[in-house]
C-alpha cells in the first residue's frame, strides 16, 4: 500500500514537473510594444502609392509624369528598392495613412493631412486652379458665372461663392462636373488644366477656356507615411529629391508633360502657366 501511494506521488511530480518546464518554456502572453513603429532602414522596399493623375502619376505602377518620373530617379539615385502602385485617390491617400505605404506622389499640403501625412520639404508642381467655362463662338458675349461646379475633396480656397458671385454646387468628381458643363446643367467649373486636358483628349470637338485670372494655387509634394519619415530612408530620398529639382532632368519633365496648348514652361515657379491672350 505504501508502495502504491510512493508511486502515485512520484508520478504527480513528474507531471508537475514536466507542465511547470512546458510553462517556462512558453512564457508570459506577448504585450504590445510600447515603442512607435520603426521606419524603414535603407535596405528595405520602400512602398510609393501614387493616383491617377494626370500629368503628375499616372500608368498602373505610376510610369509616368512628373512626379512619377521624379519619385522613381530619386528611388535610383538614393539606391532604395522601390515598388509603385496606382489606387484611385482617395484609395491611395488612405494607405498612407494606414502606414501601408511610405510615400504618396503628388499631395496638396492641407491642414487635415498634415495630422497623419509629413510632407516633402519642397513640393515639384504648382497647379492654377481656375474657372473654366465653355469656349464661345467668335461673337457669342460669355454668360456670367451662374452655377459653378466644385469636385469634392479639392482644395480650391475659402470664400469661392462670394469671390466669384456665384452659386457653388458640390459634384462627385471633375469628370462628372465638366460633363454638366457640357450638357448646360452647369456654367463653370472650377478644375486645373491637368484635368481639363485629360477630359478633352477624347472629345476633340469641345473647347474650355479660363473665365477671368486663377483663383488659387496649389502646391503638390511627396507625402510621406509617420513611420517611413522617422526612417534614414527618408533622408536618403528627401536628398535625392531635392537634387533633382535643380536638374536638367526636372526641366525635361516640365516641358515633355505640358498639359495643354497655350500654356509655358515655369520652371522657376515650378509650374505651367496660361499664356495671357492678346486684347
Amino acid at each position: 500500500m505504501r508502495l502504491r501511494i510512493r508511486l502515485v506521488r512520484v508520478c504527480i511530480a513528474v507531471v508537475l514537473a514536466c507542465a511547470t518546464m512546458a510553462l517556462g518554456t512558453q512564457g508570459p502572453p506577448a504585450l504590445a510594444s510600447p515603442d512607435p513603429p520603426q521606419g524603414r532602414a535603407l535596405g528595405d522596399v520602400i512602398r510609393v502609392v501614387c493616383g491617377p493623375l494626370p500629368h503628375v502619376s499616372d500608368g498602373e505602377r505610376c510610369e509616368s509624369g512628373i512626379g512619377a518620373e521624379l519619385a522613381r530617379r530619386a528611388c535610383q539615385n538614393a539606391g532604395l528598392s522601390c515598388l509603385f502602385e496606382q489606387f484611385p485617390w482617395p484609395r491611395a491617400q488612405k494607405e498612407i495613412e494606414t502606414g501601408q505605404a511610405d510615400i504618396l506622389i503628388g499631395p496638396y499640403f492641407t491642414s487635415d493631412r498634415a495630422r497623419w501625412m509629413v510632407f516633402s520639404s519642397d513640393y515639384f508642381y504648382v497647379d492654377q486652379i481656375t474657372l473654366f467655362r465653355l469656349k464661345m463662338p467668335d461673337g457669342m458675349v460669355p454668360p456670367p458665372p451662374g452655377r459653378i461646379g466644385v469636385p469634392l475633396g479639392w482644395a480650391v480656397m475659402d470664400g469661392l461663392a462670394s469671390r466669384i458671385g456665384a452659386q457653388v454646387e458640390p459634384v462627385r468628381n471633375v469628370d462628372i462636373a465638366f460633363n454638366l458643363l457640357v450638357s448646360g446643367r452647369l456654367d463653370g467649373v472650377v478644375a486645373h488644366a491637368r484635368a481639363v486636358a485629360r477630359f478633352l483628349q477624347t472629345r476633340p470637338s469641345l473647347r474650355f477656356e479660363p473665365y477671368g485670372p486663377p483663383l488659387s494655387e496649389q502646391r503638390s509634394y511627396m507625402g510621406y507615411g509617420s513611420a517611413f519619415a522617422a526612417s534614414p530612408a527618408r533622408g536618403a530620398f528627401e536628398t535625392a529629391y531635392a537634387a533633382l529639382l535643380g536638374s536638367p532632368f526636372y526641366a525635361e519633365l516640365l516641358a515633355r508633360h505640358r498639359p495643354m496648348e497655350g500654356m509655358v514652361t515655369e520652371v522657376a515657379a515650378r509650374a505651367h502657366q496660361f499664356v495671357p491672350s492678346d486684347p
